[in-house]
C-alpha cells in the first residue's frame, strides 16, 4: 500500500543498545542509591553534599525519594524506542524542549 508522502513515517536510526544499556544500568544504580537513602540507609555523608552524615533528615529523604523516581523514569526512557509523533528529525519543538531541559 502506497501512502501519500505527508503520512509516511520517517525511519529513525536505532540507538546503540550497548550505550543505552549502560546508561540504564548506571541510572538504575543511582535510583537504587536514592531510594535506599529515602528508606533510611545511613549514607548521608555520600549524598546531598555530605551535610547530614548518617540517616538523612525527613526533608532530604523526601527529596531522595523524588530523585529516585526521576532516575527510574530516566532509566526506562534510556531503553525506550518511543519517539513522540511531534518529534521528527530536526523538529524545532523537540530542540526547544531539549534546550530548556539542559542545565545552564
Amino acid at each position: 500500500m502506497n501512502l501519500p508522502q505527508m503520512v509516511r513515517i520517517e525511519k529513525v536510526a536505532p540507538t546503540s543498545s550497548r550505550s543505552s544499556g549502560i546508561a540504564a544500568v548506571l541510572l538504575s544504580g543511582m535510583a537504587g542509591f536514592q531510594i535506599a537513602l529515602a528508606a533510611g540507609a545511613p549514607w548521608g555523608a555520600a549524598a546531598w553534599g555530605g551535610a547530614s552524615p548518617g540517616v538523612l533528615p525527613r526533608g532530604l529523604r523526601v527529596s531522595s525519594a523524588g530523585s529516585g523516581l526521576v532516575y527510574v523514569l530516566l532509566a526506562v526512557a534510556a531503553r525506550s524506542t518511543f519517539i513522540p509523533p511531534c518529534c521528527g528529525a530536526g523538529s524545532a519543538r523537540c530542540q526547544a524542549v531539549g534546550w530548556s531541559l539542559a542545565p545552564s
